[in-house]
C-alpha cells in the first residue's frame, strides 16, 4: 500500500523513484471538487509506483490550478516544494535544477457531462509540453482508452485545454521568478466526464497506468520529446 504524506495543502507520495513521472488531483476536495479524482490518483500510484499528489484543499480556498496570487501562494508553493522533493528521488535534476531525462506530468481533472465529447486531453494549445510528445500522446492514449470503453469521446485541446499554469513546470513562470524545469518536461491535463468518474474509474485508471508505463518503457525518450 503506498502512504501518502500529509502538509497544509496537500498530501502526496513520492513514489518510488523509479517511474519518470507524477499525477496530481489538485481539485480533489469540496466545495467544488472533481469527484473520484482522489481516487483515481492514488490507486494509480499504488498500482505503478509513480509520484502522486492530492490536495486537501478547495479550489475555492485556494486553486492549485492557477498561477500563483495572493490567495493561493502558500498553498502552490507547497506543491512545488513537493514536486522538486520528488525529482530530487528520481535523482534526474542537473546542477542548474533543470532535469535531464524526459518526465510526464498528468493532471487529473473532471467535468460536467458534455454533449460532444467525454474526455479532453488538454496541453495549453501544446505549450505544456514537447510537440512529439503530444503527437505520440493523443493517440496512445486515444487507443488504450478506448479498447477499454468501446465508442468513447475523446477531444483534444478544444475547451477544458488548461490555464498558463499548465505551462510553469515546463517554462518556468516569471510573475514568481519560478524557473521551471526545462523543455524536458511534459504536463498534460486530462479531463473525463462525471459519468466516466463515477462508472468506469478502474477503465480510467487502467488506461492511465498503461500509459505512464509505456512513457517509461521508451528506449528513446529523448528523441520522443524533443
Amino acid at each position: 500500500m503506498t502512504s501518502y504524506k500529509y502538509l497544509n495543502y496537500l498530501k502526496y507520495s513520492i513514489g518510488s523513484g523509479k517511474m519518470k513521472g507524477h499525477l496530481d488531483a489538485v481539485h480533489a476536495k469540496p466545495p467544488k471538487s472533481d469527484l473520484y479524482t482522489e481516487e483515481i490518483v492514488r490507486k494509480t500510484t499504488q498500482k505503478i509506483g509513480c509520484g502522486g499528489i492530492i490536495s486537501l484543499i478547495s479550489r475555492v480556498e485556494a486553486d492549485l490550478n492557477r498561477t500563483l496570487n495572493s490567495k493561493n501562494r502558500k498553498a502552490v508553493e507547497e506543491y512545488r516544494m513537493v514536486l522538486n522533493e520528488i525529482l530530487k528521488k528520481q535523482e534526474i535534476l542537473d546542477k542548474n535544477g533543470q532535469i535531464v531525462s524526459p518526465y510526464l506530468h498528468l493532471s487529473i481533472h473532471g467535468m460536467a457531462d458534455r454533449p460532444s465529447f467525454d474526455v479532453e486531453i488538454g496541453t495549453y494549445k501544446g505549450a505544456s509540453c514537447s510537440e512529439k510528445l503530444r503527437r505520440w500522446f493523443i493517440p496512445r492514449f486515444t487507443h488504450y482508452l478506448k479498447e477499454k470503453i468501446p465508442g468513447i469521446r475523446i477531444k483534444e485541446d478544444f475547451y477544458f485545454y488548461g490555464y498558463p499554469s499548465l505551462v510553469h513546470h515546463r517554462l518556468g513562470d516569471p510573475s514568481s521568478h519560478y524557473p521551471g524545469y526545462g523543455e524536458l518536461f511534459n504536463t498534460i491535463q486530462l479531463e473525463f466526464s462525471k459519468s466516466l468518474r463515477e462508472k468506469k474509474r478502474e477503465e480510467i485508471i487502467k488506461t492511465i497506468s498503461d500509459i505512464i508505463l509505456e512513457f517509461n518503457d521508451w528506449k528513446d525518450g529523448l528523441k520522443l520529446v524533443r
